[in-house]
């Protein structure tokens, strides 16, 4: 199988695009819109759960993959299937951050959290 360079993912891992794109669209997305749309999950789970989604961390196994994953990203060695299993767990992180960071705006204003 074909070798690509890919570029590196931050930390941020905000769906591998650079930090120009990012800026734009984030001028693009009406954030109260997003949160109006999104906020309501919250409603769906008892303020324990809401506690414990404010203090996830990915399981060791899946945060080694992960790591092993950038590293080789950060070397341009990802093979095409290697790329897209990183990728979709670029995307999961992103949207576990978003919830995560609802959980801890919402466990702020109503218990002190």
């Amino acid at each position: 199988l074909a070798r690509r360079r890919v570029p590196t993912i931050q930390k941020s891992f905000a769906f591998g695009l650079d930090r120009d794109m990012l800026v734009a669209m984030s001028t693009m997305i009406d954030t109260v819109a997003f949160d109006r749309g999104t906020d309501p999950l919250l409603q769906l789970f008892t303020s324990e759960q809401i506690q414990q989604l404010a203090r996830f961390e990915p399981p060791e196994d899946l945060q080694s993959r992960i790591e092993v994953l950038a590293e080789k990203a950060n070397e341009g060695e990802l093979l095409a299937a290697e790329q897209a299993e990183y990728e979709g767990y670029v995307r999961a992180n992103h949207f576990i951050a978003v919830l995560q960071a609802k959980a801890r705006r919402y466990l702020a204003a109503h218990t002190g959290f």
